[in-house]
């Protein structure tokens, strides 16, 4: 809002792509300003949907349900799913002010980085602001930074703001002084009490909706808080909305597939006495798949930060340095992830760790025999890390 502010527009479009949870477009609706987004994740999708609905009413279309309307301009808010958001690079009926897409466009694939760039340089043509921002370029798991920078660069844009924000802003327009502003401090968006709280999110469900979800039934009753009388739920119109929005995979699906691939990875393991020198939250996914192997004895786990006698799951911790000296006397192997193998690779060979000595597990389902809507999504993948986790992590919510 101060970015905008600062071109001197008392209203504005915001086009937001990947918005998980909602927040952001919570906050702009709450503000009278208009709002669309787009997300490939089916969980946060369906969130979203009951989320914006609750919050705008009949201010909402939903092109999932409805289809794209004549004019998206008539509605303060606008849900795309992925296909419509595809669909307009022909059709080109959705214009913004600004684009968002915070702590995603490095999930994204080279493809569909470049995509995101030119739509966003489409929806953007003939605004008097013209603006991408974002705080955070997310992961750097298919793209990095400058990746990002080229790519918009080459649909017709300039950086103007890289410190507390990076910005990119259409070739043809100018920058405000009073934007560069912004470059050492942001003010805080709105003033006064909260509007609402997480228990008036949850109350956006249906009237007489009791029935809740695990964790909120049981939040409620170590005494977290009292539920309102109305609370989020799985409800009837969710299932129909759930079962016409064509998404590529189900949680389900995704994590039966995971499963099944994390075992065949762990079978195809030699026995022996290991280490395992994973990375981050790889190491419990490391850890569940050698529970079926009664020949792999895991003697301990790598972890830089290791201080001596400290355990995880029951297994000792040990410095890099340690783990290498014992991988040469009396532990068969050093058990990686294929996630950043690259860097392990180079981390034991300078410890004078062999290659003999080091073997790599495969965490990921392989994509072969999935849908042919699948592999179709997949190559243009519009958020790759979302259906990799979010979509396990929050879709079985719904």
């Amino acid at each position: 809002m101060a970015a905008t502010g600062a071109f001197g527009q008392p209203g504005v479009s915001v086009f937001e792509i990947g918005p998980g949870s909602g927040y952001l477009g919570a906050l702009l609706v709450a503000a009278g300003q208009r709002y669309a987004s787009t997300d490939i994740t089916q969980g946060f999708y369906l969130w979203q949907n009951r989320f914006l609905r609750g919050l705008a009413g009949d201010r909402l279309h939903e092109w999932a349900e409805n289809g794209p309307p004549e004019d998206p301009g008539r509605f303060q808010v606008n849900h795309i799913p992925w296909w419509e958001y595809l669909a307009l690079r022909k059709t080109r009926r959705l214009k913004a002010d600004v684009v968002v897409s915070n702590a995603v466009l490095c999930e994204m694939t080279s493809d569909a980085l470049r995509y995101t760039a030119r739509a966003a340089r489409d929806m953007l043509s003939g605004s008097p602001i013209g603006m991408v921002l974002y705080g955070a370029i997310g992961w750097e798991q298919e793209t990095n930074h400058a990746d990002v920078k080229r790519a918009f660069i080459e649909a017709g844009f300039k950086p103007v703001a890289n410190r507390l924000f990076s910005a990119f802003l259409l070739e043809e327009n100018e920058v405000p002084p009073a934007f560069n502003d912004l470059s050492n401090d942001i003010p805080l968006f709105g003033e006064g009490p909260a509007s609402f709280d997480a228990l008036d999110i949850l109350a956006l469900g249906e009237p007489g909706d009791r029935k809740l979800s695990p964790e909120i039934d049981f939040l409620s009753y170590i005494g977290v808080f009292t539920p309102p009388q109305r609370c989020l739920t799985l409800t009837d119109r969710d299932r129909d909305f759930f079962a016409r929005v064509p998404y590529p995979y189900s949680a389900q699906d995704f994590a039966r597939k995971i499963m099944v691939a994390r075992r065949a990875a762990a079978n195809r393991l030699k026995p022996g006495r290991i280490c395992v020198y994973p990375l981050g939250d790889q190491t419990k996914a490391i850890l569940d798949v050698l529970e079926s192997r009664n020949d792999i004895q895991i003697a301990a786990i790598l972890d830089q930060k290791a201080k001596p006698g400290s355990r995880f799951n029951g297994h000792t911790l040990l410095a890099p340095e340690q783990g290498a000296s014992d991988a040469l006397s009396d532990v068969d192997y050093i058990l990686i992830s294929h996630q950043n193998e690259a860097t392990f690779l180079s981390e034991l060979h300078r410890l004078g760790v062999p290659d003999s000595k080091i073997a790599t597990i495969h965490l990921e389902a392989e994509r072969s025999g999935w849908p042919k809507e699948a592999e179709e999504v997949e190559y243009i993948n519009i958020m790759t890390s979302a259906w990799r986790s979010s979509l396990y992590n929050y879709g079985r919510s719904f």
